[in-house]
C-alpha cells in the first residue's frame, strides 16, 4: 500500500508542484515502503522474488528521487515522460513480485491449513478408535458381569426357569463348580429343596 501511496503521491507532485502537502506524502509513503520492505524480506522463503525485489526497490528511490529534481527544476515534461517510461515498469516489478510473496504465502497457508485439517482428523480417527475400544471393554465387562449373576447365557437361564415353572424338577442345571451366588445357582438350590420335601 505505501508503494501505492508513494507512486501516487509522486503523480501529484508532478499534477502540482507548488503543493508541498505532495511533497510530505512522497515522503512519509517512502520512508513507510522503505520500513514495510525491510519487514517483508527475512519473511520472503523464496529467495529469487527477495532478491528481484531488492533490486528493484534499489531502482525505484533514485528514479523518483531524479523525477522529483526534474519537476522542481520546471521540467515537467521529461519528468512526466521518466515517470512513464521508467518508474511505472519499475514499480510494476514490484508490484509483480509482490503479488508472488502474498500468492506464495496463501499457497504456504492452504498447506498449513491443509496439515493440520489432516492432523485433526487423525487425531478425530484416533479419538473414535479409542472410544470404540472403551466402549468393547466396558460392554464386555458388563456382559460378564451378567453372566456371573445370571450364572450362563440368559437364554440358558430363561429356558431352564420356565421349565422349572412349568413344573419339571427333573433338569439338571449346568453350573460351574464355584458359582454359588447366581440366579441358576439359587434356583438349583430351590429345586434340590423343593425335590428333597
Amino acid at each position: 500500500a505505501s508503494g501505492l501511496q508513494k507512486g501516487q503521491a509522486l503523480r501529484n507532485i508532478l499534477l502540482d508542484p507548488g503543493n508541498n502537502k505532495g511533497y510530505e506524502n512522497f515522503a512519509k509513503a517512502a520512508e513507510d515502503y522503505e520500513q514495510g520492505l525491510k519487514d517483508l524480506l527475512p519473511k520472503i522463503k523464496r529467495n529469487e522474488i527477495a532478491d528481484r525485489l531488492r533490486a528493484s526497490s534499489a531502482r525505484l528511490l533514485p528514479l523518483q528521487q531524479k523525477i522529483i529534481d526534474l519537476i522542481k527544476a520546471g521540467d515537467l515534461e521529461t519528468a512526466g515522460a521518466m515517470l512513464v517510461k521508467e518508474e511505472t515498469p519499475v514499480w510494476r516489478e514490484i508490484r509483480a513480485d509482490l503479488l508472488a510473496v502474498v500468492n506464495n504465502s496463501n499457497t504456504s497457508s492452504n498447506e498449513s491449513q491443509q496439515a493440520l485439517i489432516s492432523e485433526l482428523s487423525s487425531a478425530r480417527q484416533l479419538a473414535i478408535g479409542l472410544v470404540l475400544l472403551l466402549v468393547g471393554a466396558m460392554t464386555s465387562l458388563v456382559g460378564r458381569a451378567i453372566f456371573r449373576q445370571v450364572g450362563g447365557e440368559p437364554q440358558y437361564a430363561a429356558s431352564q426357569l420356565q421349565r422349572f415353572a412349568d413344573g419339571d424338577l427333573t433338569s439338571t442345571l449346568n453350573l460351574a463348580a464355584s458359582d454359588r451366588h447366581s440366579i441358576l445357582a439359587a434356583m438349583h438350590e430351590m429345586q434340590t429343596q423343593i425335590r428333597n420335601l
